[in-house]
């Protein structure tokens, strides 16, 4: 819970104090892109801690879903972890 709003994100990977919150926007369409954004700029909010990092995809990762998945993760603490 975070400022009274409860987060549900699709994924949480935690390492030591680090948190990584990864949620994939699978939908599309006017009303599902406007609570994309609102998600989106809640978890800025939420990862201005040095500890919490936040991370997206959509469907135009899906192509690629293991290298570009991995470029994003490669930008948190979990870069330590190979992703091939």
């Amino acid at each position: 819970m975070f400022n009274s709003h409860e987060y549900r994100p699709d994924f949480i990977v935690e390492k030591g104090d680090d948190i990584v919150i990864i949620e994939h926007f699978g939908m599309n369409g006017d009303d599902y892109n406007k609570r994309k954004q609102t998600k989106i700029a809640e978890y800025a909010k939420l990862c201005k801690d040095s500890h919490w990092f936040f991370i997206s995809t959509d469907e135009s990762d899906m192509y690629n879903l293991k290298e570009t998945l991995g470029k994003k993760l490669n930008q948190t603490p979990l870069s330590k972890i190979r992703w091939k």
